[in-house]
């Protein structure tokens, strides 16, 4: 690539990311579209042969049948159009903000309506979490067009079967702690903080931990009632509340006090085992 500009070499890398091609492939392809990425890809993915789906074995026609009604035409199964990148960037410009080219918070909004999901059901964590988004409420270019064309959508239709795939995913247990600790980080007022509110992480562990653990209310009862609500939660209390619920018992009985637990959850055990014993 040395005889390649600064900008022909990022689009080299940008099209091998996308298409998961060689860099030889990469040059001819950009080469031959006069070096624009999205009509590029767009070549590259229609040329890519779609096979048909085969037509199921006919069953033998009775031959009353056959006086009764003329045999009706076969019908060919349409060929589903490959992805088109151009097709997700005009996607893109229908949310966008024009004065910042990114997705704000009505244009998330909207989107989210187009794709069935309640803002304030886990599935909107979900999609951020795969697009890799760093603002709560906030898409940038980057992270919505290279994130959903990373799986291939670029429509609403293509983007709406994508989510069973997502949904699996979460349910196994390391991409779930993954995501877990991505909605801390997601859920900052801002991205220099350390903690975030109280009132923010109940609403988060209801929405993550209501299957997960089995002293939540107990937990979020905890931080209401006795706490006020006036602790900040921080990552360390935020992640290690996820090991809490998977290894020490309901009854607190193996809960180990000289282990680094956070002090937030010495104190919870505190108060669990006083009301317990009142």
């Amino acid at each position: 690539m040395n005889e390649l500009d600064q900008k022909q070499r990022d689009q080299v890398r940008q099209f091998i990311i996308l298409a998961s091609v060689s860099v030889n492939q990469a040059i001819t392809m950009l080469r031959n579209n006069n070096w624009d990425l999205e009509h590029s890809l767009d070549s590259y993915f229609e040329s890519m042969t779609t096979q048909e789906i085969p037509l199921a074995e006919e069953k033998p026609i009775d031959q009353d049948e056959t006086k009764q009604k003329p045999k009706e035409p076969e019908k060919k199964p349409k060929k589903q159009s490959p992805p088109s990148f151009q097709t997700l960037e005009k996607l893109f410009g229908q949310y966008k903000d024009k004065a910042t080219n990114r997705i704000l918070m009505a244009g998330v909004e909207q989107y989210l309506q187009d794709m069935d999901i309640d803002p304030m059901d886990v599935l909107s964590l979900i999609v951020s979490y795969f697009l890799n988004s760093k603002i709560m409420g906030e898409y940038s270019h980057e992270e919505f067009v290279n994130g959903w064309w990373k799986y291939q959508c670029d429509t609403i239709e293509r983007m709406k079967a994508q989510i069973p795939e997502f949904q699996r995913k979460i349910k196994v247990e390391s991409e779930f702690l993954n995501f877990y600790k991505f909605v801390f980080h997601f859920s900052k007022d801002s991205p220099d903080h350390k903690t975030i509110r109280s009132e923010i992480a109940i609403i988060l562990w209801k929405l993550l931990m209501k299957d997960k653990f089995t002293l939540l209310n107990d937990w979020i009862d905890f931080l209401e009632n006795e706490k006020k609500g006036q602790s900040p939660i921080t990552f360390d209390t935020w992640e290690l509340l996820y090991d809490f619920s998977k290894t020490v018992k309901p009854n607190l009985e193996d809960y180990d006090e000289t282990a680094a637990w956070p002090v937030l959850i010495d104190e919870f055990v505190e108060y669990k085992r006083e009301k317990s014993n009142n």
